[in-house]
């Protein structure tokens, strides 16, 4: 297994992989063809059993070293104040939001990895309430204010077992689309702000006849 395996063709000889913590793999950054690939640069590539590098240099910006994760052995993947990804990520090529809905960047520069470390106490955010309306194949998806958020994110699934990624609404309070027919969907809504976001509020359901 390997953290990024990059399966370029004779004609590739750059990608861009940046701002990503690989760590605890088999292998860490992989070009497929066995030819050196340049691209990657402002990752943390780290205690991969292997090779951190195969077909890649290290990046100018790359860095390798323990990512000091919050709790890997239950899955929560935030940064300790003192890890070594924060502050060190591209900030021009990051995602304006990390994974829990916070704006990047809240220090000096972004952080690499999926989650933005929050210097500073965390204000709790009220739940938002869902609604659906539905008016043959289209479905307007409204939900309640909560004071103090900047922002919102919608998460929809066909399947009330998992979401997809959150689609940003920015202070959009309501969403409209067309949904195919004969199908479940399930929808719900996080209340966000700098330092974090809501619990999902409830559950909407919808079936498209």
């Amino acid at each position: 297994s390997a953290g990024i395996r990059c399966g370029q063709d004779d004609a590739i000889t750059s990608v861009k992989i940046e701002n990503n913590i690989i760590v605890n793999n088999a292998r860490g950054i992989i070009a497929k063809r066995g030819r050196y690939v340049t691209g990657n640069n402002f990752n943390n590539i780290w205690g991969n059993t292997f090779m951190n590098y195969i077909g890649f240099q290290p990046g100018t910006n790359d860095i390798s070293a323990d990512p000091l994760f919050v709790d890997v052995e239950n899955l929560d993947f935030h940064l300790l104040p003192n890890s070594p990804c924060v502050d060190s990520a591209n900030t021009t090529s990051a995602s304006a939001l990390d994974l829990d809905g916070i704006h990047r960047p809240q220090g000096a520069a972004a952080d690499m990895g999926a989650f933005e470390y929050i210097d500073g106490p965390v204000q709790e955010l009220a739940a938002p309430q869902v609604e659906l309306s539905v008016s043959g194949q289209s479905v307007t998806v409204s939900w309640s204010q909560v004071p103090e958020a900047q922002h919102y994110k919608l998460f929809y699934a066909p399947s009330d077992v998992g979401y997809i990624t959150g689609v940003d609404m920015g202070q959009n309070t309501t969403y409209s689309t067309e949904l195919w027919p004969n199908a479940a969907f399930y929808v719900a809504v996080k209340a966000c702000n700098e330092t974090g976001c809501s619990d999902y509020s409830n559950i909407a359901r919808v079936v498209i006849k």
